[in-house]
C-alpha cells in the first residue's frame, strides 16, 4: 500500500490502544465495531491520514533493506522486538470473539457515550455571558 516514513504506526482493536489510538489522531471507535485502526505515528507526510479496516484485513508490516533506521515492534507495551531489513510480520483479526459479561438493563449506546461525556468532557465548554449589544 505505502511506506510509512514517520516515527511508528499504531495498530489496535476498538478496545486495544485507545488511548494511544486517540493521542496519534486516531478515532475512537465503539466497543462492538468489527474493525482494525491504524494510526501513523507523526507521519513526514499530510497523506498519511489514520485508517479504519475491517477485522479480516491482513497487514504485513516489512522493513525496507534500504530503511535508514531501526525498527522495533512492541506488542502492549511488553513483548519489544527488532525487525530486521526484509523481515515482515502479518497481522489480522482473530476469527473468535471475545465473549464479555454485560449487564442487560445497561443500553449499551447509552453507556458508551457516558463514559465519553464522563473521561473526555466531550462538546463541555463554560457557557459564554450573551453579548448586550447598545439599542
Amino acid at each position: 500500500m505505502t511506506t510509512l516514513v514517520g516515527d511508528g504506526l499504531i495498530i489496535s482493536t476498538p478496545t486495544g490502544s485507545t488511548a494511544y489510538n486517540l493521542a496519534a489522531g486516531g478515532s475512537i471507535i465503539q466497543a462492538n465495531t468489527q474493525c482494525i485502526s491504524i494510526a501513523p505515528l507523526a507521519p513526514h507526510s499530510l497523506s498519511f491520514r489514520p485508517l479504519i479496516v475491517p477485522k479480516d484485513t491482513k497487514i504485513t508490516l516489512r522493513k525496507p533493506v534500504d530503511n535508514r533506521s531501526s525498527a522495533w515492534i512492541s506488542l502492549d507495551g511488553a513483548t519489544r522486538f527488532e525487525l530486521k531489513d526484509g523481515e515482515e510480520i502479518e497481522i489480522g483479526g482473530s476469527h473468535s470473539d471475545l465473549k464479555m459479561v454485560v449487564n442487560e438493563d445497561d443500553n449499551k449506546m447509552a453507556l458508551w457515550s457516558h463514559r465519553l461525556d464522563n473521561m473526555l468532557n466531550w462538546n463541555q465548554r463554560h457557557r459564554m455571558k450573551a453579548l448586550h449589544r447598545p439599542i
